[in-house]
């Protein structure tokens, strides 16, 4: 359940921030003709991402089913990988530039096309990272599991408009930084679960009798 909410918490934190920096962005600066494509894009994003979501989630839960100590294993450090992989690809997005000044280089040049890929891809990652990160950490669609995505949801949604709407300044890097670590400590259970199921398989053994 704790997992299920920080994981979506922090997602779904995120997309609320971007859309709410893009559609404040253009109501501070009188331009309401870029609003229909960001709409657009959102609706987009969740169609396709909520279908993408299907296919990965069944390629995921595959681990679940299988008694393949070896796909087992390969599937949860391919998981802890990729979280880590994730974190790292965002830390490097959001430090070469601010969601502020890409949607200023948008709207000056009039460039619709890059706003509105931008919002699409923005929303339709980060939906598609809480799949990846749910599916990876084995969190099975269980009542409590239901019950701590959709309060993260909730959570989020009220974060975020509590933070835009001005109603009071939020600690957003300690956010961050906390949901940050939190990943970073499940990718590594992850990997020592997957490491134990490659161990059982006796994939480590030849490994090791390979090297040596």
């Amino acid at each position: 359940m704790l997992t299920a909410f920080i994981i979506t918490f922090r997602e779904v934190f995120e997309i609320a921030l971007i859309l709410g920096s893009v559609i404040g962005y253009l109501e501070k600066t009188n331009q309401p003709q870029f609003k229909r494509g960001v709409y657009s894009a959102l609706g987009l994003a969740l169609v396709v991402s909520f279908l993408a979501a299907l296919e990965m989630r069944g390629l995921f839960t595959a681990y679940h089913t299988t008694a393949n100590l070896l796909f087992a294993g390969l599937t949860l450090v391919a998981g802890a990988l990729f979280i880590v992989g994730m974190l790292w690809w965002q830390w490097r997005a959001h430090k070469n530039q601010s969601v502020t000044e890409k949607i200023a280089k948008f709207v000056e040049k009039e460039e619709r096309v890059g706003l509105f890929l931008f919002v699409f891809l923005s929303v339709a990652r980060d939906i598609m990272e809480i799949v990846v990160f749910l599916s990876a950490a084995g969190v099975t669609a269980t009542a409590l599991n239901i019950v701590g995505a959709l309060g993260g949801i909730a959570a989020a949604a009220l974060a975020g408009f509590i933070l835009l709407s001005g109603i009071r300044r939020l600690p957003i890097k300690n956010i961050f930084r906390f949901t940050t670590i939190f990943l970073l400590l499940l990718a590594a259970s992850l990997l020592i679960q997957g490491f134990h199921e490659l161990s059982e398989a006796g994939v480590l053994g030849m490994w090791v009798k390979a090297l040596s």
